[in-house]
């Protein structure tokens, strides 16, 4: 857990200091396996507080019991989510995470699925593709154009 903090109070650093900067109009959080896993967690700790937040990126990662447990706590409020569209992104052949892993975020996320863009990649392990990353840029492309 102690990594994870880490991991969270480091990103908040350059979410703080790339929310106060006028020219930044967009922050998308994304990373791969682990930083796949902290990207959503991190989102849904700071939107309400950096509205700058527009997107998430989680590529052949898993749902953290952390972004589950906060979850069900702001359901439980009623207090409901910050609407970020999410980028699923996982190989079905991943050897390291299983891609049935990643599907977790589909109950989790709390906006429903129109928020929620996953796709598998059949035949890839856990990795990254070029096939992949046109989907990422799709994604970003439609995300800040709606």
């Amino acid at each position: 857990l102690g990594d994870l903090e880490q991991s969270i109070a480091g990103l908040k650093i350059i979410i703080d200091k790339e929310s106060n900067d006028a020219s930044v109009e967009t922050i998308i959080i994304g990373g791969f396996s682990q930083g796949g896993a902290v990207a959503p967690l991190v989102a849904k700790l700071f939107c309400g507080e950096h509205r700058k937040i527009k997107a998430v990126i989680s590529l052949s990662s898993w749902v953290l019991d952390e972004l589950h447990d906060f979850c069900v706590k702001e359901k439980e409020k009623d207090k409901g989510h910050c609407s970020i569209p999410l980028f699923i992104g996982h190989g079905t052949m991943d050897e390291q995470v299983s891609d049935k892993q990643s599907e977790a975020f589909l109950n989790v996320w709390g906006e429903g699925v129109s928020v929620i863009n996953r796709k598998l990649y059949p035949g890839m392990g856990h990795t990254c593709n070029k096939t992949v990353e046109m989907d990422i840029i799709k994604f970003i492309q439609q995300t800040l154009h709606d």
